[in-house]
């Protein structure tokens, strides 16, 4: 059984992550200007440039979030994919994940479909991504985040949930509150979108480096085969 080859499709999802990370720190920067502006700290001369650019972000920022959504479902399902493959070879099981306690407690096609049936999306992605940590992090002397623990998706995944709920809830009261307390809502998204951002290049640029590492052993001591 051999691992699947994830590395254009790591390449390609921090690409279009960090792309995003641009995109959303310049619409933040704006966003800031904006509320000087509303303060009247900086001329109102420079408002209709900046709405024009702002409107141009937005729509920057839609499309590289879609991008990246697909994207990522991608590499995550074949990060998944290979997690399943060295969780089931045999030497591997046996010298690390059955004396860990660890083993596989979903299927595959659950690393796709968890993430749009309501209410299970709360969190059985969030679980899915712990269970590939755990099992890609075996080499824990390749990089010291969390040592396995996957303290490090928690806060990606508590940065996600918040930054959601805070758009919810800045679109339901954007009619009701003067413009300044919305304007401070949205910088409050950025900057959780931006955190949740820099976790997730994290997680992926470890599990890259993890993958990596299962080939070359595998090369080496016939313990796992190349990628195909």
């Amino acid at each position: 059984m051999e691992l699947r080859n994830n590395i254009e499709r790591t390449k390609s999802i921090l690409l279009a992550f960090r792309a995003l990370r641009i995109s959303l720190v310049g619409a933040m920067v704006l966003e800031v200007i904006s509320v000087f502006m509303s303060w009247g700290a900086i001329v109102q001369d420079i408002s209709l440039i900046v709405t024009t650019i702002q409107q141009l972000l937005f729509y920057s920022n839609i499309g590289l979030t879609s991008v990246a959504t697909v994207l990522f479902l991608r590499w995550f399902y074949r990060a998944y994919e290979n997690a399943i493959i060295i969780a089931l070879d045999e030497k591997i099981y046996r010298q690390h994940l059955y004396q860990q306690g660890l083993g596989l407690q979903f299927e595959l096609n659950d690393a796709f479909w968890a993430w749009f049936i309501p209410i299970i999306n709360l969190k059985r992605p969030k679980l899915i991504l712990l269970e590939m940590w755990r099992i890609y992090k075996i080499p824990t002397s390749i990089t010291g985040i969390d040592e396995g623990t996957g303290g490090i998706i928690k806060r990606w995944w508590t940065c996600c949930l918040i930054a959601v709920g805070t758009i919810v809830i800045v679109n339901g009261v954007s009619n009701f509150f003067d413009t300044t307390l919305v304007q401070s809502g949205v910088l409050i998204c950025y900057l959780l979108l931006l955190k949740a951002l820099r976790y997730i290049i994290l997680i992926i640029k470890n599990i890259a480096e993890s993958e990596g590492f299962f080939t070359e052993i595998g090369s080496e001591h016939n313990f796992h085969p190349f990628y195909n």
